[in-house]
């Protein structure tokens, strides 16, 4: 007879979009193609046409993707570890974690011991108290302190990548 795992306990689950999708203004596609255009104007001029292929199909892309809905994911944290949409992970596998405050919305990283995406960031909606999460993880991972947003966070944020 296999040993049947026990159930786990749910301490607290939401709703929240896969990542943060900040709207566009015309201004900010204007300004995008314009630099695109440059791209794809020197690469002509120099006769590195691959530049100019690649730039092209970049912003199609990046188009393509500014155009879709941005999935919406179930976030379930229990007493054995975080689940994010289809993907799951045990306590053991996540080596610390922070809450970012300093900007909206408010976010939960993970920062994880294996797998291409070794930092995870999860949208606190606004009825999630971030404090009472916090006790509750600290009894199970480590925080990171004085952890700041990272540069190319800031950069895609600022630039509404």
């Amino acid at each position: 007879m296999q040993n049947a795992e026990r159930p786990q306990k749910t301490f607290m689950e939401w709703l929240t979009p896969a990542y943060l999708s900040l709207p566009k203004s015309k201004g900010w596609y204007a300004l995008m193609s314009l630099i695109v255009l440059g791209f794809v104007m020197y690469g002509m001029l120099t006769g590195a046409y691959v530049i100019s292929v690649t730039f092209l199909i970049l912003a199609g892309v990046s188009y393509w993707h500014q155009t879709q809905r941005v999935p919406v994911v179930k976030v379930e944290i229990s007493d054995i570890g975080v689940r994010f949409g289809s993907k799951y992970y045990p306590y053991d596998q996540i080596k610390s974690f922070w809450i970012f405050r300093e900007s909206e919305p408010h976010l939960l990283n993970l920062s994880l011991y294996k797998g291409v995406q070794r930092d995870l960031s999860i949208i606190l909606p606004e009825e999630i108290d971030s404090a009472h999460l916090r006790e509750y993880l600290l009894l199970q991972i480590q925080e990171e302190t004085g952890k700041r947003e990272s540069f190319s966070d800031q950069l895609i944020r600022n630039l509404g990548l």
